[in-house]
């Protein structure tokens, strides 16, 4: 049996409702917040996220070098993962999907 693989990745209820209402604010509102206060960039974010977790030499490219190369290990096909993450070419997308010593083993 072949699997199929979702060519996008479904935005959560919160987030569409905060999109949906980002009409609505007043200049100088922002739609996403992290406690309270205004989520600047997702570069900020996320370096705050990972120092308050305690991760290291992590960016948000980390995620998707990561998501590629799970899904280049599980034998998704790179024409899929390129679909998926938006990418024109596939050498991008090569450039992203990187293989785990253990997976190049077997």
């Amino acid at each position: 049996m072949r699997r199929r693989y979702p060519a996008k990745v479904e935005m959560t209820d919160a987030l569409k409702a905060a999109l949906l209402n980002a009409a609505q604010l007043e200049e100088g509102e922002y739609v996403l917040t992290y406690d309270g206060r205004p989520l600047t960039t997702v570069k900020r974010a996320f370096k705050t996220l990972c120092s308050r977790t305690g991760v290291t030499e992590c960016t948000p490219y980390t995620l998707r070098h990561t998501f590629a190369s799970h899904l280049a290990m599980q034998g998704v096909p790179l024409f899929h993962i390129q679909h998926t993450m938006g990418h024109t070419t596939h050498d991008t997308t090569l450039r992203y999907a990187h293989l785990s010593h253990e997976s190049q083993r077997g």
